[in-house]
């Protein structure tokens, strides 16, 4: 696919304009524009719009779409509604969601049994970084999450204008 463009994700309005000429490739539907895109060891590519973070095998060159978490359903009873912009899955195939409208980043297992990694689930507007706090006591608003080989992951913590390790 080197040199070439081709478009594999897009909402419903979008998508009747992708070609898939000469590529076998995964073509994933999402209910609003793509948010944020990860790509983990074994070349599977992970796309996530502002709810919902589909996992395509294989990347680009094709394989099935699986829909891992729907934040949706997992904040039904929330009265805000998901808003991931960013993902990142580490060495072991670990999801990692930067949830901006809940703020919170949420770490998904290969099991699915999720848990809150950082974030209180309030807007972190005020003089306290939280600098040296357990990553869950601490507001932040996430909008970007990377994971490295050692389990550390990093949070842009774009209300206050800062990276958190």
């Amino acid at each position: 696919l080197a040199g070439f463009l081709c478009l594999f994700a897009a909402n419903g309005q979008h998508l009747a304009r992708a070609s898939t000429q000469a590529f076998n490739i995964s073509r994933v539907m999402v209910s609003s524009s793509v948010q944020a895109l990860a790509v983990d060891s074994s070349g599977n590519l992970y796309v996530a719009d502002y709810t919902t973070v589909v996992k395509i095998a294989g990347g680009v060159q094709g394989g099935a779409a699986t829909t891992i978490v729907d934040l949706s359903k997992m904040f039904s009873g929330y009265p805000v509604k998901p808003g991931i912009v960013g993902i990142a899955v580490d060495s072991e195939g670990t999801l990692y969601i930067a949830d901006l409208n809940h703020y919170k980043v949420i770490r998904y297992p290969v099991t699915g049994a999720y848990t809150f990694v950082a974030g209180t689930g309030v807007s972190p507007y005020g003089p306290y970084p939280g600098d040296g706090e357990f990553a869950v006591n601490v507001a932040i608003q996430p909008y970007a999450v990377a994971a490295d080989t050692q389990g550390d992951i990093y949070i842009n913590d774009s209300g206050i204008g800062r990276a958190h390790v």
